[in-house]
């Protein structure tokens, strides 16, 4: 007569059946967060080469990449942070991108799988607000740099009917009435950039910040040990920044962007990351370097940050320890 399994001997087949399966999920997923990881490093490093490559055939131009702040930034106050000095970083301030603010009309499918916005961490610890100056925006302008793409924030509303029917550079926007529905096409209103106009920039009020500026090749020491004792610094941070040769101001590469499907140089198509939660923004983001020490200024590309914050130099150590 054969001997049945017993309940004990049950429970315990079941629990290592269970361990065993929640191992190989877990592993999996490793697997496939390592590699979409990989996939999002490589878009990196192409996107650096091809924006230095761009920029030398076309001496040194670039526009209409994505603003990082929304429509509700006025360029005269508002809701949003305005400095009419300009060249001034801020720690305070509203606007940055978190997507549109009704998603229910008409077509909540368009959003539902879309990115929607900053992520939490880019908002506060590695973006501040940052007011152009004349001389910037004279030297963004001597390199081609002229408008930014606003994102329209209100999903509910026809970006033409909310703009007046045009951008800034006088053309008439799409006819698909359901951009402004889409976060990933939502940077569709072309703005001008004017002094006092704020756009992001990289932190220097924060340790993750800092960590950026070096990977960019600017020597900023980490003089604190806390990001509060950065902001109790903040004259002496900005003092600091300002002699490095200027704060990292930070743009999407949108599809609208003029690198996107140049036939002079650039890329064929907007770069997507894969690997941030879908509800964050999910676009590579350029960071420049103005110096205005000679009259025509110098605008510098100075790297790729991902849509998490990470450059190419944190974006592989991140992989090396997944």
């Amino acid at each position: 007569m054969k001997k049945a399994f017993t309940l004990i001997e049950l429970l315990i087949v079941v629990a290592l059946i269970a361990i065993i399966s929640t191992l190989a999920v877990t592993k999996l997923g490793n697997v496939r967060e390592t590699s979409a990881r990989k996939v999002s490093l490589a878009n990196q490093v192409q996107i650096g080469r091809s924006v230095d490559s761009y920029m030398t055939l076309n001496n040194g131009r670039i526009d209409r990449l994505d603003s990082l702040l929304d429509d509700e930034v006025a360029l005269q106050g508002g809701n949003g942070f305005y400095d009419s000095t300009g060249s001034s970083l801020s720690r305070t301030g509203a606007g940055f991108y978190l997507g549109p603010d009704d998603a229910g009309f008409p077509l909540p499918e368009a959003v539902a799988d879309a990115d929607s916005g900053l992520t939490p961490n880019l908002v506060n610890n590695v973006f501040v607000p940052y007011s152009l100056s004349k001389a910037e925006v004279n030297a963004l302008a001597n390199r081609g740099f002229r408008y930014v793409m606003r994102h329209a924030t209100y999903a509910n509303a026809d970006p033409r009917t909310a703009y007046g029917n045009k951008g800034d550079d006088g053309a008439y926007l799409t006819d698909d009435k359901t951009v402004g529905l889409d976060p990933v096409r939502s940077a569709c209103i072309p703005r001008a950039i004017t002094n006092g106009m704020v756009v992001a920039a990289i932190s220097p009020f924060t340790p993750a910040g800092r960590a950026i500026y070096r990977d960019c090749g600017m020597q900023l020491l980490a003089t604190h040990e806390t990001a509060a004792e950065y902001r109790a610094s903040e004259s002496e941070v900005k003092a600091e920044v300002a002699a490095q040769g200027g704060a990292l101001l930070a743009f999407g590469l949108g599809a609208e962007a003029s690198i996107i499907g140049d036939i002079r140089g650039g890329l064929d198509v907007e770069p997507i990351c894969t690997y941030p939660n879908k509800k964050f923004y999910n676009r590579y983001i350029l960071l420049f370097r103005v110096r205005t020490t000679t009259n025509a200024g110098l605008l510098e590309f100075a790297g790729v940050i991902d849509p998490c914050g990470n450059t190419v130099r944190a974006a592989r150590e991140a992989i090396a320890t997944l």
